[in-house]
């Protein structure tokens, strides 16, 4: 059987593991019947029993392999992962190997050997400019320094794996790609831009089955016109501007409703409770694999980003990605160079 290991440095537990690394990698196998997938994940912990047979599906051409790994402090807290992994693909003929970001390309591409047959590494973000957006200026004299010192770190690291010549990389949108060949010199001739992780647009005959039934389920009109927000209570996905959208139409508009999707529930719900005028929402937690069924209730996919960011500019929202499969008209703030697209 071919082989194909798939890397990834940031857990199978993030929320879009299972429809940006499950649902490919599921689609090969289907295409591919002789593919046999082995997804190596380095995890802080060593996961339970129950936490991979809810993140991993049952299928006998899908392997899991979990390995521990240290906390991110240097390089040479990342070279016990490489032991790992060589140690690990030594056991194969031949191979190829998709890595999933920076950190598990550096790594991948340490561990590999001559039975490698291609190397690809998905560009799905910008490592150090998404610490620096999360922990930088810091007032704390001491904490700046350390969280400076790390920032630099990642983009370096960041650099040795985007001009690594040994591997094609696969950003997720144009605006990614330019700033890798810009910032971080990657060669334009390696690079191809991903598309294989975008969901199929769904049926307008299932859109109109699944909008009927989720309606009747949630006791909303046919005629009311739904605003669907689907994501975290993340700073960087900004609900507040999420809430203050509503806020604004509601104020013009009363035969509207506002569905939140997301697994922040008690969170969401505090936040909305500081917004006395607020009325006509649900807040709901749901399974993924039933995300579509609820998106296909509603008209307009909500997604806001705080501007003149790069971190946000190069994105391509997996969110605003379900909205389109969905056939939602997506309401933005011009943020996101892929959505103006």
């Amino acid at each position: 059987m071919k082989k194909l290991i798939f890397v990834t440095y940031d857990g199978i537990q993030n929320s879009v593991f299972s429809g940006q690394v499950i649902q490919p990698l599921l689609k090969r196998i289907y295409n591919n019947p002789e593919l046999k997938v082995y997804i190596v994940s380095f995890e802080k912990n060593t996961l339970s029993h129950d936490i991979i047979t809810k993140f991993i599906p049952q299928n006998k051409n899908l392997v899991f392999v979990n390995f521990r790994r240290l906390p991110v402090l240097g390089k040479i807290s990342l070279y016990p992962s490489v032991y790992y992994l060589k140690k690990f693909l030594k056991q194969f003929d031949n191979y190829e190997i998709i890595s999933r970001g920076p950190l598990a390309g550096w790594v991948a591409d340490k561990a590999l050997n001559q039975n490698c047959i291609k190397h690809i590494l998905q560009a799905r973000g910008l490592l150090a400019e998404e610490y620096e957006f999360s922990h930088l200026p810091g007032k704390n004299i001491f904490k700046h320094v350390w969280h400076t010192w790390r920032k630099n770190f990642l983009f370096k690291i960041e650099k040795e794996a985007y001009t690594n010549k040994n591997c094609t990389i696969k950003p997720v949108s144009s605006a990614l790609a330019d700033y890798l060949i810009e910032t971080y010199k990657a060669d334009p001739n390696k690079i191809i831009i991903e598309k294989d992780d975008i969901p199929e647009l769904i049926s307008q005959e299932q859109k109109n089955e699944w909008r009927v039934l989720s309606r009747k389920k949630l006791n909303i009109s046919p005629m009311t016109q739904i605003y669907c927000y689907n994501g975290a209570v993340k700073a960087w996905q900004c609900p507040d501007l999420v809430i203050n959208y509503f806020q604004t139409k509601l104020e013009h508009e009363q035969n509207i409703f506002l569905l939140i999707l997301s697994q922040d529930k008690e969170e969401f719900e505090k936040m909305i409770a500081r917004h006395a005028n607020i009325k006509n929402y649900l807040v709901l937690s749901v399974k993924h694999e039933d995300i579509y069924k609820y998106l296909c209730a509603a008209d307009y996919g909500l997604i806001f980003r705080k501007s003149n960011h790069i971190v946000n500019w190069v994105s391509r929202p997996v969110k605003a990605m379900e909205y389109k499969a969905a056939g939602l008209k997506i309401i933005h703030n011009n943020t996101v160079k892929w959505l103006n697209e």
